[in-house]
């Protein structure tokens, strides 16, 4: 059950399904961006919608959730080079 990994397609235009088993009740995301210039001052701003009201403004390319109940969410995250731009625009 820990450490099973499922790869999401990349590029993805649309809504991708992910189905979890009830038992698989703590996940992780890794977000992805490029910036070929300044990759180490990237930031991500996140959150589990349908679970959480707040957003998660970080640099780490993480998102790890525990003891997350059954039901439907939608997870979404976006990237910049600037917190300000993504704190202002969610």
């Amino acid at each position: 059950m820990f450490n099973k990994k499922r790869n999401l397609p990349e590029n993805a235009t649309t809504p991708v399904a992910l189905n979890l088993e009830t038992n698989e009740n703590f996940f992780s995301f890794g977000l992805i961006a490029i910036n070929y210039e300044d990759p180490e001052h990237l930031w991500f701003i996140y959150k589990l919608d349908g679970f959480e009201k707040e957003w998660h403004v970080t640099q780490n390319p993480k998102a790890v959730y525990t003891n997350v109940p059954g039901g439907q969410y939608t997870f979404i995250y976006r990237v910049s080079d600037n917190p300000d731009e993504l704190s202002n625009n969610y």
